[in-house]
Formats: structure tokens, sequence, C-alpha cells
């Protein structure tokens, strides 16, 4: 069964920043791919109506939300609606955010050619910003074990971040538990850390770090979630944490 890479795209308002976007897939050289777009109630007028004239055109998928649904619903909502199966990929680009150039899936090819079932990294900020956290690899032992949860409780930090990738035969493990807070409501925040953190630790040693920039960074966007609601998003990020690491799949 032929791979395809399906790309999850979600935001909420910012308008001058969907077109630059949804460019940088549409220009990528290797074209086995298709491409979800979620616009979650944006109030920007004309935004809503961007993505479906430019959704159409290319023959992808819109959504477009009448009432807030938050990041982690939307994100569940996309991959689904591309319906994923054997070994395609799952891409994430947020709405205000790009690929770094026309080369990003050649790059990602050879690696899930040769067994990787996660990679992360790696991503450059617009404009340049010092808050902007670098990537890195997990102690091998970590990824062996799938001890990524413990390795943040013990003081490890975050090391995964842009460009996140995730085999289907791994993210099709995720239950709706994972998705949830802890009251059994999507998470409105976080939505990295809900499918990062369990894929890593099922993927095991064939999570990868990637070292060439694939993915830029919106530094300057006010909707950023850690700006609007910094405390819910380390409510959010600590109910994740919190929770049993999963053991890596055995294939």
């Amino acid at each position: 069964m032929a791979m395809r890479y399906l790309f999850v795209v979600c935001g909420h308002n910012g308008k001058k920043w969907v077109t630059p976007c949804l460019d940088s897939i549409a220009s990528q050289r290797k074209t086995n791919f298709q491409v979800c777009v979620v616009d979650d109630a944006s109030t920007e007028q004309g935004q809503a109506d961007l993505i479906r004239s430019y959704c159409d055109e290319k023959g992808w998928i819109s959504i477009v939300n009448e009432e807030r649904k938050g990041s982690m619903f939307n994100q569940a909502a996309a991959w689904n609606a591309m319906e994923p199966e054997g070994e395609d990929v799952i891409v994430w680009v947020d709405l205000d955010d790009r690929l770094a150039h026309n080369n990003v899936l050649n790059i990602l090819e050879p690696h899930y050619r040769h067994g990787a079932l996660v990679t992360y990294g790696s991503y450059t900020p617009d404009p340049p910003s010092a808050t902007c956290p670098i990537p890195r690899a997990y102690p091998r032992l970590v990824s062996v074990q799938g001890s990524h949860r413990d390795f943040m409780r013990k003081g490890g930090g975050v090391l995964y971040n842009h460009l996140r990738t995730v085999n289907w035969k791994v993210l099709k493990h995720l239950t709706l538990e994972d998705l949830q807070d802890d009251e059994g409501n999507w998470f409105m925040s976080a939505p990295d850390a809900a499918v990062m953190l369990p894929c890593l630790e099922l993927a095991g040693l064939r999570g990868r770090y990637l070292s060439e920039v694939l993915y830029t960074y919106n530094s300057e966007n006010p909707q950023s979630e850690w700006r609007r609601w910094p405390g819910k998003v380390n409510t959010d990020h600590q109910q994740i944490i919190a929770r049993p690491c999963k053991k890596p799949l055995r294939y």
C-alpha cells in the first residue's frame, strides 16, 4: 500500500498567514499528499472563504467551524477526515506557520522508508526569538523504555518540536482519553504534547530527531496559546505529563 502524507492544518484568525502556509504545502516537490484545513470559527472577515476557495481549487478538504472547538478536537477531525490507513504519515503544520522549503517531503521520505515511525525537528522562528526551544534527541534509554513522560517528570524537559510527523501505525493507537483532559473534555491547549508524548513512547527507538530545518514557526502571533492562556497550557501539560507512559510497540 502506497504511503501518503496527510497534512493537518488548523487555526483561528491570522488571515495574512493563511496563504503563505498553504502555498508552502502546495509547492512541495513530492506530490503524494492530502491536506485537511480546519478553521476554528475565525472572526476575521474573509478567512473562511479564503480557506474554502483555496482547498476547493487544490482538491483538499476544508472544515469551517461555526463555533470554537479547540485545537485537539480540530486536529483529530482533520486526520480522520483524510481516512488514514497503512503506512500513511500525518504531518502537522499550524495555519499561521509554514514549511521551510519545497523539499520537505523528500527529506522525510527516507526516514520512513528506513523504519521511522515518528519524527520531530527542526524549525526556525520567524522573526528570530530567544524564547523558542531548540529540539534535541532523547537519550537512547528513554526511547528504549518509552519513558518520555518519566524523563519530563524528572526535569528532562520538552525535547520534541516542529516539524512533527507520525506514522498512522502509531497514531491509531491513541485513545479518546489520550486526547481529552481528566474531566473528559477535549484538550483546548497542548495538543502537541497530547499527541507527541504517547506517540514517541509507542515508537520507541523508531522515533527520530531530525536536525535539518524543515519548518518556519511564526513567533509573533498574538493568538498563540502560550500567550493567550499560559495557565491553561500549563494545566493541560501537567495532566498529560502525569499520565502513565505507554510501552513501545513491537512490529
